[in-house]
């Protein structure tokens, strides 16, 4: 669900949503419909995953996309980055569920590149393999 970004990408404290090996799935299973456990155990989707993932990391989810893509994003809002931390001074404050405190909007992009590398290299070694 798209409101629960902020405890994904390395951000959470909950849920070890900081650390970017394992499943979540596998972990919140009481807090899941019973569906998605049925799905998340079966052989064939699991195939199509692996397979689809295979596929992505060779353009879309490649490194080399993926940091240009949030340094796009980075460029496009940087001026609007500057002007919420003034607005919202929240830098460096803890905020739950903020696993961590930041000095710099700068340090959080050069933490986000960081995570998502890992979490790409640990996926590789699931599924690419």
């Amino acid at each position: 669900i798209i409101w629960d970004f902020d405890l994904a990408w390395g951000l959470s404290k909950e849920n070890r949503g900081f650390d970017h090996e394992g499943f979540v799935i596998s972990e919140m299973s009481q807090d899941l419909p019973s569906f998605w456990l049925d799905l998340w155990g079966n052989k064939a989707f699991q195939e199509k995953i692996k397979k689809r993932y295979i596929e992505m990391r060779l353009n879309i989810l490649s490194n080399k996309e993926i940091e240009k893509q949030i340094n796009t994003i980075y460029n496009q809002i940087h001026l609007s980055t500057q002007e919420n931390f003034e607005r919202w001074q929240i830098i460096g404050q803890d905020i739950r569920p903020n696993k961590f405190h930041f000095k710099s909007h700068e340090k959080e992009v050069a933490y986000l590149k960081e995570w998502v590398f890992k979490r790409l290299s640990w996926l590789d070694a699931q599924w690419a393999n």
